[in-house]
Formats: structure tokens, sequence, C-alpha cells
């Protein structure tokens, strides 16, 4: 697996360690969200281990709640973290576009997104970066927790 097996289709947000881009598998079609990290920014900044953590926690993680991982891989330059496309937005869009929810939209996400702590948690994995930013909607309307970029990992538990 390599970037050249995806069509990159348009930058979807950026951050300070790197960019995620909608992108298209050419072999199916399928659309994934590919988070590309600079290597050479992860080295200088001592945070490879925390790539890995990432994407160990994706891992661990799997359920209907969270972001699914699809692939990971590297290339000379980058770290690619290939994972399921939630085309719903994200819930801090959501809330700025609508200025509030109606309640039954509320609970709804506030249920989702406690029952995906809840199992995250039992794997043990501390998201540390819980924000409507990183509660990603999908297409089916549910909330998908998304960026374990800051996650800690609990090798003990779970």
């Amino acid at each position: 697996m390599s970037i050249d097996d995806f069509r990159i289709i348009k930058l979807i947000s950026g951050g300070a360690y790197g960019r995620v881009f909608l992108a298209q598998k050419r072999a199916t079609g399928d659309l994934f969200a590919v988070k590309a990290l600079r290597k050479r920014d992860l080295v200088y900044k001592n945070m490879m281990d925390q790539v890995v953590a990432e994407r160990d926690a994706l891992i661990a993680a799997a359920n209907p709640f969270t972001i699914k991982l699809y692939y990971s891989f590297t290339s000379a330059r980058h770290v690619y973290l290939v994972t399921e496309y939630a085309n719903g937005g994200d819930l801090y869009s959501l809330l700025t576009q609508l200025g509030r929810l109606s309640e039954e939209h509320a609970r709804q996400y506030c249920a989702e997104i406690a029952l995906a702590l809840e199992y995250v948690h039992s794997k043990g994995i501390t998201h540390r970066d819980l924000k409507p930013g990183n509660c990603l909607i999908a297409s089916d309307g549910h909330i998908k927790l998304a960026d374990f970029g800051l996650s800690r990992i609990d090798r003990d538990a779970g």
C-alpha cells in the first residue's frame, strides 16, 4: 500500500503536524480520509512514538462510534494514516452553522460520545483531546470519535 494507490481529491484540514485529505482509492473508488504527517517534523519534535500510539489507539478502539483505521504506511517523507471518511463534517461545524442542536440531536450525540468514551476507556485508552471538532458525523448521522493523536494507552488495561 502506498499513497499512489489513492487519488487526492481535496484538503479537509491542516494542523501543526500534518494535513488530512479526502482521497479516493484508485482500485475501488472508495473514499477515505488520509492523514499525512511529515517524518522530518515528527523526528524533529520527537513525536514518532505518538504517531505509533495514535495508530495503536485507533486499532484498539475500533467500534461503531470511533473512526475506523483502514491502512497505515510510510513513504520516504511521510507517515500516512488512512481512515474512514465521515462525510457529515464535525460537530463543531454543525454547531457553528446551526447555533444549537435540537434536544433530540443533543441527546443522541451525547449518548454516542459517552458510548465511544466508555469503550475507549475500557481498552485502556485516554483520548485527551475531546472537543466538538474531533466528533465527526458519519453519513448515517451517527457520531465517530476521531483524532487520537494526543491519546495515551495504558498497556496493562483492556
